[in-house]
């Protein structure tokens, strides 16, 4: 039969941190199984010798869009639409929650899978955990294809992993005899996961595992039973914060699960930040504040949450601000000393240090609005197209169209594209604002899953 695709929509309960859900999955993505790569999250399902190929992506702010790609009549789709929603928790309320956050509770398309990395995760950091899986995937799994030198795996059945020396992916005989064991429960139906009603029996039968304790329980409860009082209360994280007075666990009852993810994000959010700060000057890379001269800019990287930034100054205001993985940095840095007739020279000043605090609010929803002075240099129909950007509202979008209207060239929609097309400023300016007529995410030189999470995270936080 020949494979066709077919494509589904989501509905989403506001506020959904989709972000936070995909940096999660991108992080205990399972080797040959599922990746995250450009604002998609990509899973293979095998049939047979054949696989269907599972996309989901946030195209708009208040659903996901799931691209199905199989050889198997339509019907089929329900089972695997069932499962994204349980992995992506798009049913769930935030409302229903003691404070309002899009956080939430990352579940499992195949439980055996995610239980047996939540085995291998115990007691090593998720980048160790992930190798291991890898190892045991590649080793007892199957591989069935390579699709763009991305290899394709099915992952071992229980059954396969019966008898198996796991010992041999270099993990502890103990790890490697729960793995077992928990491959024959599944196997012979003692532990099973569609069972939701009988959570104190999977809880019973998980801990008489040896290997397993109150930390891999409460995980497996959580990701494979969907238990939203779920709680791994010795995690060393969660102990942290309760010993700090982070948290107050009453008022999170019959919801722990969500109290988990929310302290595990704040976590990874502190540790990611620390990582970019090497020294007093916090997310811009140690470089020292230059006694700039009038007549020379200086530009320095920025980490932010979808990559580095760089960011140029002149004594004026900020000139500059790209993402550094574009074909643009090069092309922007290169007008610059033409337009603004300037040298260039790595280095920071205060217009830098203040872009650096306001963006680092902006990334986590505390600021709309940037109060930076702007050295902007154009013709005055670029001018005015700029100005015309800076005046939309934060979480909401305008079209060509629109944008042409209120600089009065309504006719002029193409140069008004081109204008922000070599706008140099990027979200202070904010071009990632306007859209299609027809609601489209049309060109953005910092990619267009960029744009489409830059309106997704401003729309989130009206």
């Amino acid at each position: 039969m020949k494979i066709k695709s077919r494509s589904y929509s989501i509905p989403l309960k506001l506020p959904y941190d989709y972000l936070t859900v995909l940096g999660f999955l991108k992080r205990h993505a399972a080797y040959g199984i599922e990746r995250v790569e450009g604002g998609v999250y990509t899973r293979y399902i095998p049939n047979k010798e054949k696989y269907a190929t599972v996309r989901v992506l946030r195209k708009d702010n208040q659903h996901l869009t799931v691209v199905i790609e199989s050889d198997k009549p339509s019907e089929h789709d329900q089972t695997i639409l069932k499962r994204i929603r349980e992995l992506f928790d798009s049913d769930h309320d935030p409302k229903k929650l003691p404070i309002q956050t899009g956080i939430r509770v990352v579940g499992s398309f195949d439980p055996f899978e995610v239980s047996i990395s939540i085995i291998l995760g115990q007691l090593v950091s998720i980048s160790q955990a992930t190798k291991k899986l890898k190892k045991l995937i590649t080793t007892y799994g199957q591989r069935i294809d390579i699709q763009n030198t991305h290899e394709i795996y099915r992952f071992p059945k229980p059954h396969e992993l019966l008898n198996k020396n796991i010992e041999s992916i270099g993990v502890t005989k103990q790890k490697a005899e729960a793995i077992r064991t928990l491959a024959s429960l599944v196997a012979s139906k003692k532990l099973n996961y569609l069972d939701r009603n009988n959570i104190h029996t999977a809880r019973d039968t998980l801990m008489s595992i040896r290997g397993i304790g109150q930390w891999t329980t409460q995980l497996v409860l959580m990701r494979c039973y969907r238990d939203k009082d779920a709680f791994p209360k010795n995690d060393l994280f969660i102990q942290k914060a309760i010993k700090m007075g982070d948290i107050q666990e009453s008022q999170w009852t019959h919801k722990r699960a969500y109290l988990t993810h929310y302290l595990w994000s704040i976590s990874y959010q502190n540790k990611k930040r620390k990582a970019d700060d090497t020294n007093s000057n916090d997310i811009l890379g140690g470089i020292p504040i230059t006694n700039q001269n009038n007549n020379s800019i200086v530009l320095s990287s920025i980490s932010t949450p979808f990559g580095k930034m760089i960011a140029g100054a002149t004594n004026k205001g900020i000139c500059l601000l790209e993402f550094t993985d574009t074909d643009r940095v090069q092309m922007q840095i290169t007008r610059l000393k033409k337009i603004y007739t300037s040298t260039i020279e790595e280095g920071t000043n205060s217009f830098i240090l203040k872009l650096a605090q306001q963006l680092q609010k902006y990334f986590v929803q505390q600021l709309t609005t940037f109060d930076i002075p702007l050295d902007i240099r154009g013709t005055k129909f670029q001018i005015d197209a700029w100005e015309a950007l800076a005046k939309i509202p934060y979480g909401e979008t305008r079209t060509y169209q629109e944008q042409a209207n209120i600089i009065n060239h309504p006719k002029a929609t193409r140069a008004i594209a081109n204008a922000n097309r070599n706008n140099r400023i990027s979200i202070i300016i904010p071009c990632h604002r306007v859209i299609g007529k027809n609601g489209t995410m049309t060109g953005y030189g910092g990619d267009i899953w960029r744009k489409e999470y830059l309106i997704a995270l401003e729309s989130e936080s009206r």
